[in-house]
Formats: C-alpha cells, sequence, structure tokens
C-alpha cells in the first residue's frame, strides 16, 4: 500500500474521530440543560454582563492563540498567524470540552502541523511547550493567589493560614528556582535527537508563557465573573482563585470540560455568596459561550479541513 493511499485511509479515519468525539461531547454538554433553562437564563441576564462576557471570550481565545505563536517561535518554525491561531482554536476547543487534553490536543496538532511541513520531533516539542505553559501559569498565579488571598483560601478549606501561605510561597519558589535554572544552566541542558538539539526555552519565553496564561485565564475567570451576581461583595481576586481551584479539579478528573466537577467545586465555594440558582444560571451562559459554541466551530472547521484535504488528496 502507498504512501498516498495510506495518507487518504488516515484521513478518513481522523474524520470519523473528530465526528464521534463532537457527537459524543454534544451529547454530554446538553443532557443536563434544556433549551427553555438557557432561555431563562439569558432572560434574567443583564445585557451588559452578557456584553462584558462575550468581549472577553473573543480577547481570551486571542490570548490562546499566542500560546502557539510562541512555541512557533521556540521550535524556529514560524508559521503564519492564521494556521496557529487555528491550531490554537481547534485544539483548546476540543481539550476543553472533550477532555482528555493531552489526547485530543496531541492528535489534532500532530494531523495539523504534519501536514504544515514540521516534523514529529519539532510537532512533540511543541506540544511539549505548551503543557509547560500551564505548569509555569498555574504555579505562578496560583502561588500569588495562594499569598494574596490567603485568608479567604484558609476560612473557604477550613485550613491552617499558614498552610496556604506555604503552600503560596512553595509555589512561588519552584517557579523562582526553575527561571534561575533557564538564565544560568539552559545551554548545559540539552537533549539530543536525531542531530536536533532540545533545550528549555530561554527565559523571555518563560516570562512570556507565564503572562499569557495570565491572561488567559484571567480572561476565562472574568467571563463566568461577569455572569454572577453576587448577594455579598466578591472580589475578582478572590473568585479567580476560586475558579483555578475548581479548574484544577476539573483538569484533573479529565471529565469532559470538568463537566460536574468543575461546577460542583464553584458551587460548594460560592455557597452563600449566590444564589443557587444564580450560580447554574451562570454555569450554564458560561459553558454555552466559552465551551459550547467555540467547540461547535471548531469541530465545522477542523471537519471541513480534512473532507476538503481528502477531496484534494483524491484529485492527485
Amino acid at each position: 500500500m502507498n504512501k498516498k493511499r495510506l495518507s487518504q485511509i488516515g484521513t478518513f479515519l481522523f474524520s470519523l474521530l473528530i465526528l464521534g468525539l463532537a457527537l459524543d461531547a454534544i451529547a454530554t454538554e446538553l443532557q443536563d440543560y434544556s433549551y427553555q433553562d438557557l432561555l431563562h437564563s439569558l432572560e434574567v441576564l443583564p445585557n451588559y454582563r452578557l456584553i462584558i462576557a462575550s468581549i472577553l471570550v473573543i480577547l481570551g481565545y486571542g490570548f490562546i492563540t499566542l500560546y502557539e505563536v510562541l512555541g512557533l517561535h521556540y521550535v524556529k518554525q514560524p508559521l503564519a498567524y492564521a494556521k496557529a491561531a487555528f491550531a490554537a482554536f481547534t485544539c483548546y476547543s476540543f481539550s476543553n470540552t472533550v477532555g482528555f487534553p493531552f489526547f485530543t490536543s496531541s492528535a489534532i496538532r500532530y494531523r495539523l502541523y504534519l501536514s504544515w511541513g514540521l516534523d514529529f520531533i519539532e510537532t512533540t516539542q511543541l506540544i511539549a511547550f505548551s503543557n509547560l505553559s500551564f505548569s509555569l501559569g498555574i504555579l505562578t498565579l496560583g502561588g500569588f493567589l495562594f499569598l494574596y488571598e490567603s485568608p479567604a483560601v484558609a476560612r473557604l478549606f477550613d485550613l491552617p493560614l499558614a498552610s496556604i501561605q506555604l503552600l503560596g510561597g512553595l509555589s512561588l519558589g519552584l517557579i523562582s528556582a526553575y527561571l534561575l535554572l533557564v538564565t544560568i544552566r539552559r545551554h548545559s541542558l540539552k537533549l539530543k535527537i536525531k542531530q536536533k538539539v532540545i533545550r528549555l526555552p530561554p527565559l523571555r519565553f518563560s516570562v512570556a508563557q507565564i503572562i499569557i496564561f495570565a491572561l488567559d485565564w484571567g480572561a476565562a475567570a472574568g467571563i463566568l465573573y461577569s455572569l454572577i451576581m453576587p448577594i455579598e461583595p466578591l472580589s475578582y481576586s478572590k473568585f479567580m482563585t476560586i475558579y483555578i481551584l475548581a479548574k484544577l479539579g476539573g483538569v484533573v478528573s479529565n471529565v469532559p470540560g470538568g463537566l460536574g466537577v468543575f461546577d460542583t467545586i464553584i458551587i460548594l465555594l460560592l455557597a452563600g455568596k449566590v444564589t443557587a440558582d444564580g450560580i447554574l444560571s451562570s454555569l450554564l451562559i458560561f459553558r454555552s459561550i466559552y465551551y459550547f459554541l467555540p467547540f461547535l466551530l471548531a469541530a465545522l472547521l477542523l471537519g471541513l479541513r480534512e473532507v476538503r484535504r481528502r477531496f484534494y488528496l483524491k484529485l492527485e
């Protein structure tokens, strides 16, 4: 069987996989909600809050594309922004909604970047770079918030204040050690694979990874924050801490979109600050505009690309 035929079969199987994941994720998202629930939630929500949330959705996905642009410069393969944006949007839309982020985003990246001229090692570097961005970002942002909002976090979990401050300090200590390492030992820490020398990202890239992560998660938390109408004062920094804890719970669970896990943690930690109906309505709109609609668009765009690619292969 020649390479052309194998490529056609691979395209067909990948298209089936995308379709299957899309249908399963859509069914999962919709099973606990009804169309009437969404309409009612939109009716009671002030228009200006929905506008702010929508703007933050656009900004958030715009920030996400910067991960890909930075990663491509790291592997010295700066593609056109349109391609980087397409890869970022589809990867994160799928991983956010379908779950199993390493599998879903990696499969899409390999499919896209190998067809755009990157080799297997470069694409693997991009995937590792993306995972590193998450680790650096969550340690830095989480560390700062745990120190800044340590009394609130201690009360939420009924834990000693010192333990929360210690956790925040350890997180920032790890980040400081990593940044120092890439500053003084980066060139001596290298891995050689098939004549390619792989090093840790330089300091400026590491700092950029952290900043992009803060912008990305800051916008995402801002979407839900703008949709929630608290019954008592709730600062953005305190809510951001709650959002990070809930998001981490969803990521660790590997449940699609953190469905159930993320929602439960948000409900528990906001108990008494927001009405139960208000939390559920806000979460429903949040999932619709930040997860569900971008995922549908990403599935459509990726599906059209695969159909078009298969059509062109047949013509050759």
